[in-house]
């Protein structure tokens, strides 16, 4: 998305809210000792359905 001046910017305050948290200082995530030779598409799968499903 190309924001242009004649534009508005809108931010969504609870989103905001919800992820006004530290994080990583680190470029990359997971970081990487925590890289692993299997962990797939189906791993990764798997964990974005446990993320959504918590609500975080």
């Amino acid at each position: 998305m190309t924001i242009t001046p004649t534009q508005r910017l809108i931010f969504d305050p609870e989103l905001i809210r919800r992820y006004d948290r530290p994080g990583p200082r680190y470029t990359s995530y997971p970081t990487a000792p925590h890289f692993r030779e299997d962990f797939d598409e189906r791993s990764l799968q798997g964990a974005l359905d446990r993320s959504n499903a918590s609500g975080r």
